[in-house]
């Protein structure tokens, strides 16, 4: 409640108003309001916004009536919020089979002898003259009777059966989702074109001005720079783009510059929503800091807004924590609880650069554990091209499920990540990607996911007499099966490893295990950190031994 009042009037969830209407039972489960809050009032947080509340006695038929009608058009009028206060009671408990005198005797002593509220009005219209008995017993059987026909005709009715049949059966497509060099130059271009009275500020004037030429110059685009052009491509096809998040405009980590703001301070620009008439619309949206109520209000908009990419970016993915409620009861199971999809996509900066235990891991194990028939898609890209696809393949789905991806933190700018302009005017997103070192003969099959896989490189480039065939796994669910089988159909292979940086308890490794081993249909032995309480260390030297301790143990085993 108090995360929805917080956002009433911030810019990107400002609605237009909204009528609260609180069902008052003045009680908890079992406990008193002095138990249950500080103030007065459960509505006393409603006073921060300045927004009008209205108490009403529900057994007042009519004065119920008028608060609702004046409350409305409140909201009508001044496009804010406004909050009744319906002050009731819950005549049979908690659940209608509760027994509350254990706790309320009191209280349920004078409930008990209350009158039903259509008892009580009926009286009121009889002693004012306006209805008599006979009415009031026309009325209800009236009532009694349509509600039984009712009852009987759905009793009779046949089940229409699942009403999303494809529960259980997605797989995420890999279309052709590359974009023409004309118009990844015309979305380059937008992002130094600005208003006449718009002032960039100098420093990032150079920044952008460099990317463009790395795109005209035909040389490696950064993870940045390609998700821009990720989404300035789905708005030049006419979808909306929607990307919210904490300080997400400039980027946590400076990466991103899709909200501009002029270097005197006299406004904002969003060159992505300046594309030319007939485009899609871009919002991008720096949040509060309620990461529970943001991606709350996310699912919802994704919900709706089917043909749109809704973003929302964590922090760091460490902050996903925060809206764990919102992940376990809307993300991972509205579709199989409600049919409510959602193609919300969750961008989450993960992997272990010795920033500690709250900068280092978004949960990747949390997400997957939560995986089943086909509820959502968990990638964990390593270069700027996938990123770029992956995001354009979720844009142009006609029928999406949520998209959890593990972005990186240090691989924004390292040239290791970048893509060649080639990988964004062609290919696709893949699932798994094979790289493979030494000679042709006999190799060993190592498994990976993530930044690691770069730490991997370099020690196989420098020794090049070990043979490994390095599979990086970027779709995690739903497990790339096909995909990986046709990498593996020619190998010839003696043994088989899983390397992660993430603890052995964390990460993708009791996940994909059992995927593993029933494909190769023998023993995957794991290779990382030991068991943890604690997602990360906060010592960088700890940090760095235990990251080239993995890398040790791994050229150990190829020897």
């Amino acid at each position: 409640v108090t995360e929805t009042l917080n956002m009433s009037e911030v810019d990107g969830y400002h609605v237009g108003g909204t009528l609260h209407i609180v069902i008052n039972n003045q009680l908890g489960f079992t406990a008193d309001p002095d138990e249950s809050r500080s103030s007065d009032y459960c509505t006393d947080f409603a006073k921060a916004l300045s927004a009008p509340i209205f108490h009403v006695n529900c057994e007042d038929v009519e004065e119920c009536c008028w608060a609702a009608k004046v409350a409305l058009e409140y909201r009508m009028k001044f496009s804010t919020d406004v909050v009744l206060d319906l002050y009731c009671y819950r005549k049979y408990g908690h659940n209608e089979g509760d027994d509350p005198s254990f706790t309320q005797p009191l209280l349920y002593e004078e409930i008990k002898n209350k009158k039903p509220i259509s008892t009580i009005y009926s009286e009121t219209l009889i002693g004012r003259n306006e209805i008599t008995n006979e009415q009031i017993t026309d009325y209800k059987n009236s009532y009694q009777e349509h509600f039984d026909k009712e009852a009987e005709a759905a009793g009779a009715a046949t089940p229409i059966g699942e009403v999303c049949e494809t529960i259980g059966r997605f797989k995420l497509p890999t279309p052709e989702t590359g974009v023409s060099l004309d118009k990844l130059s015309l979305i380059a271009r937008s992002l130094i074109t600005y208003p006449n009275k718009f002032t960039i500020h100098p420093k990032l004037e150079k920044i952008l001005t460099k990317r463009v030429e790395t795109l005209e110059n035909n040389q490696e685009i950064d993870w940045g720079f390609a998700e821009g052009l990720s989404f300035g491509s789905l708005i030049l096809e006419g979808k909306n783009v929607r990307l919210s998040g904490q300080d997400c405009g400039r980027g946590t980590f400076s990466q991103r510059h899709l909200l501009l703001t002029s270097y005197d301070g006299s406004g904002r620009y969003m060159p992505l929503d300046n594309l030319g008439e007939g485009t899609g619309r871009f919002e991008v949206i720096n949040s509060t800091l309620s990461e529970a109520g943001v991606l709350g209000f996310e699912f919802g908009y994704a919900s709706f807004a089917a043909n749109d990419l809704i973003v929302w970016e964590a922090q760091f993915g460490d902050f996903a924590n925060g809206a764990q409620v919102i992940i376990d009861q809307f993300i991972s199971s509205s579709e199989q609880k409600w049919n409510q999809l959602s193609g919300v996509v969750l961008m989450l900066p993960h992997g272990y650069e010795g920033q500690g235990p709250e900068h280092s891991s978004a949960r990747l194990e949390r997400f997957l554990q939560l995986c089943a028939e086909g509820n959502m898609v968990v990638c964990y890209p390593s270069n700027a091209a996938q990123h770029f696809h992956l995001l354009r393949t979720q844009g142009k789905l006609e029928l999406k499920r949520p998209l959890i991806i593990m972005t990186p933190k240090s691989l924004l700018r390292s040239p290791q990540a970048a893509s060649s302009v080639d990988d964004l005017v062609k290919g696709r997103f893949n699932p798994v990607i094979l790289n493979k070192y030494g000679n042709e003969g006999e190799t060993t099959l190592v498994f990976t996911s993530g930044k690691i896989f770069y730490d991997i490189d370099k020690a196989l480039n420098d020794n090049k007499s070990l043979n490994a065939a390095v599979f990086r796994m970027e779709q995690l669910y739903p497990f790339p099966e096909p995909a990986l089988l046709e990498q593996l159909k020619d190998l010839n292979w003696s043994a088989a490893y899983w390397i992660q940086e993430e603890p052995q308890n964390m990460g993708a490794w009791t996940y994909i295990q059992p995927y593993l081993e029933k494909i190769l249909e023998d023993v995957v032995v794991y290779i990382g950190r030991n068991p943890s309480a604690s997602t990360a260390t906060g010592s960088g030297k700890a940090h760095a031994f235990e990251q080239q301790s993995i890398i040790d143990a791994l050229m150990s085993e190829l020897s």
